[in-house]
């Protein structure tokens, strides 16, 4: 039996951190967009989760937005996350 899970990524902003952009300082760009060490954690606990119940994780897989901002900035981002995991 195989379980997907998509986990969408947070901002820095939106996980509470006082964050400043490259031209004011409530500009959302590539620094801020995504908050790594929030993804991190929330895909350590959901693998953690299910491995307690016999699944092994098979992928993670990143899903890659983009975004373009004042003066034609462009830049590319994670967006979410995919985890394959399979039953023992």
């Amino acid at each position: 039996m195989y379980k997907t899970i998509h986990i969408s990524t947070k901002s820095l902003k939106d996980t509470g951190h006082e964050v400043k952009g490259f031209f004011s300082n409530d500009q959302v760009n590539i620094i801020t967009m995504v908050d790594g060490e929030d993804l991190s954690n929330r895909i350590e606990k959901e693998i953690n989760s299910f491995s307690s119940e016999g699944y092994e994780v098979i992928s993670i897989m990143p899903i890659t937005s983009s975004r373009l901002e004042k003066n034609s900035l462009h830049f590319q981002y994670t967006s979410s996350v995919i985890i394959t995991l399979k039953k023992n």
